[in-house]
């Protein structure tokens, strides 16, 4: 087995450029004859990055795709001192008895300090070699280690006699992400542009068109060369799943309806480097790689029946919809055609409060449903009137106001009590109305609530802000004669606001005093106390303004890192559902976190908070306030001007 007879099956892009990081590990773990373990998906160039390091060395090579087993035992009584053994496509061996003998033969060949050896393959370390692996001890090139940098790339397409615009160099990285297979692929379609004179922006589109192509080029590819060649069963699951981001191992399950499941992902991991997973709150999710998965999507179009695919996203979506993930549920409601879904669910949220209903996240579906259909139906009229008001669109507000108003007059009992109960809601909620006539209006639902043993709906009093008197509504106002509201009409508030009512008075007592630097003493007693009421009934909204003030003051007392603690704890405690709150009280972090400076969690935030250039929504006013300081701290002056002016 001599250099010239096995040397042929170490293939390499003759344009291929080694990334400088791999070939520095691959020069360090030569020179202290270390094992190097290899992994990435399919084209991000293994095996030309070592046959470029061994071009003019003597080195043994054997893939395991050709289930060369025994040939690999053969070679181990073959070897002179100072070999090279590279072992190719270690993912092929899956049954038991070859890993056993694999794993001995490697055995041998690790610790015998005469030999390198390099190990090649598609998938991270599997299990079975993860013993020797701690033994030994690896050098290990991944995948992120093999992908090409923007200057690379542009090396790799000069060797092809390509030069990209800005903008489509711009976007070819973009796509690729550095990597050499898709690069090649492109490189293909953009040489036959040539380098006839056109105007830029001309160019520019044919080379955009180019990379399009590209990307079907790559779909076509992963069809034939790699999924072809996976076992069937394992083909039809990744199919299955390539309609969601992302799952775990029970929405699988409601998708596939296949019971081994942790099987098959154990396959994927093993087939190759094809997916992420990660843990959140204790759960592991799973995410098939973005390219991967819309080939999978677009194979799995053109295999399966429409009724077969529909099955699919009506799965999806009741496993969303049992979890809570209701835009997720609406969208795969959507695909598989389920009206009935989909009305479903937006009255269902129609039935909750701002703080908690996602009215501006799901403002399309709402949009979108018949006419007719909303008024016949007091909670959508309702829904669709607040989400106008949201999108600063009083006038439509009003229409559907009015409607609702029109359609209570109609109607007797249960109905007529039904839609009233919605009309005091808006009164009471609605952004566009003011405090003006606020009292009457808590008297005139109070007497409802006695009277006709109704329940009103609940209310976002804090907007999931931690604050009650400039939360969901400005009730500044009343700071001026407090204790005689909270006398008066205490315990209206309480009985009007159902479960959000708990220590309501106590925390708007608190943060009234507090807004008026009254004595910290006496606010910490009331915010305690408001917390402890506001706990017993798991009000989380109201919880969170006796956090926020009680962190206010323990910042005002030199005691930040205390602050920052109870948010955490709070945090915590809160339904992961509760998406809403938690973005409330992560903001609120944020501020805390602004005074000891800017910092990595700052930044980070910053990336995942409400982007006002894409879309504004005054419901974000928090986060948007938030952005300004944060702006400022980075001294991006016009960007927080820029940002008070849309808030004001």
């Amino acid at each position: 087995m001599k250099n010239g007879e096995k040397h042929k099956k170490l293939t390499v892009d003759p344009n291929y450029v080694r990334p400088k990081k791999a070939v520095g590990l691959l020069k360090v773990a030569h020179s202290m004859k270390q094992t190097v373990y290899i992994y990435g998906a399919t084209g991000y160039g293994k095996t030309s990055l070592v046959a470029g390091f061994l071009a003019r060395k003597k080195y043994h090579y054997i893939t395991m795709a050709e289930n060369m087993v025994e040939d690999l035992s053969m070679l181990t009584n073959k070897l002179e001192e100072q070999d090279t053994v590279v072992i190719d496509d270690l993912q092929e061996v899956v049954m038991a008895e070859d890993r056993e003998k694999c794993f001995e033969i490697l055995q041998r060949l690790i610790t015998d300090s005469h030999v390198w050896v390099i190990l090649i393959s598609r998938c991270e370390m599997p299990a079975w070699l993860i013993p020797l692996y701690i033994r030994s001890f690896f050098t290990i090139i991944q995948e992120s280690d093999l992908t090409f940098s923007i200057d690379d790339m542009q090396v790799y397409l000069s060797s092809w006699d390509i030069v990209l615009t800005e903008r489509s160099e711009k976007q070819l990285y973009k796509i690729s992400k550095g990597f050499p297979l898709f690069l090649r692929i492109a490189a293909l379609r953009l040489r036959n542009i040539g380098m006839s004179q056109m105007e830029n922006e001309e160019r520019a589109k044919l080379e955009i068109q180019a990379i399009s192509l590209a990307k079907q080029d790559w779909w076509d590819y992963l069809d034939s060369a790699v999924y072809d060649q996976w076992d069937i069963e394992l083909q039809e699951f990744l199919m299955d799943v390539s309609i969601v981001d992302c799952f775990d191992m029970q929405m699988a399950q409601i998708i596939t309806k296949k019971n081994d499941t942790g099987e098959l992902i154990a396959l994927t991991k093993e087939t190759g480097n094809y997916m992420t997973e990660k843990s959140v709150k204790g759960k592991t999710i799973y995410e098939l790689r973005a390219p991967i998965r819309l080939s999978l999507n677009r194979r799995l179009q053109k295999k399966r029946s429409h009724s077969y695919i529909r099955n699919l996203y009506y799965n999806a979506a009741s496993c969303y919809e049992y979890q809570g993930k209701v835009a997720e549920a609406l969208e795969m409601y959507e695909l598989c055609g389920d009206n009935e879904g989909i009305s479903r669910l937006l009255v269902e949220n129609a039935r909750k409060h701002v703080g908690a209903g996602q009215y501006w996240k799901l403002r399309k579906y709402y949009l979108n449903v018949p006419k007719d259909m909303i008024m016949q139906n007091p909670e959508l009229m309702a829904a669709v009137s607040m989400l106008h008001s949201i999108m600063l669109n009083d006038e439509e507000s009003d229409r559907w106001y009015k409607a609702l108003e029109a359609y209570a007059k109609q109607q007797t009992g249960t109905a007529k009590r039904a839609a009233q109960v919605k009309l005091v809601y808006l009164d009471v909620a609605l952004p566009q109305r003011g405090i003006g006539s606020m009292i009457e209006l808590v008297k005139k639902a109070g007497v409802l609530v006695a009277n006709r043993r109704t329940i009103l709906p609940e209310f976002s009093i804090t907007n999931n802000q931690p604050s009650l008197m400039n939360g969901g509504k400005d009730f500044c106002e009343w700071s001026k004669k407090d204790k005689q509201l909270a006398n008066s009409i205490g315990k209206l508030v309480e009985l009007v606001t159902g479960k959000a009512g708990k220590g309501i008075v106590n925390l708007a007592l608190a943060e009234s005093m507090f807004e008026k630097g009254g004595d910290s003493y006496e606010v910490s007693v009331r915010a305690s106390k408001g917390r402890v009421q506001a706990e017993s009934c798991e009000c989380f909204e109201e919880v969170f303004v006796a956090v926020g003030m009680l962190a206010q003051l323990a910042v005002q007392n030199n005691h930040l890192e205390d602050a920052l603690d109870s948010v955490k704890s709070f945090r915590e405690s809160v339904p992961e559902t509760m998406t809403l709150l938690l973005m409330g009280v992560d903001t609120f972090r944020v501020r805390m976190l602004l005074y000891s400076g800017l910092d990595a969690d700052v930044t980070e935030w910053l990336k995942q908070a409400p982007d006002e250039e894409k879309e504004f929504c005054t419901l974000d006013r928090f986060h948007y306030m938030t952005k300004v300081r944060v702006y400022l701290a980075l001294g991006k002056k016009e960007r927080a001007i820029k940002l008070l002016h849309e808030i004001i």
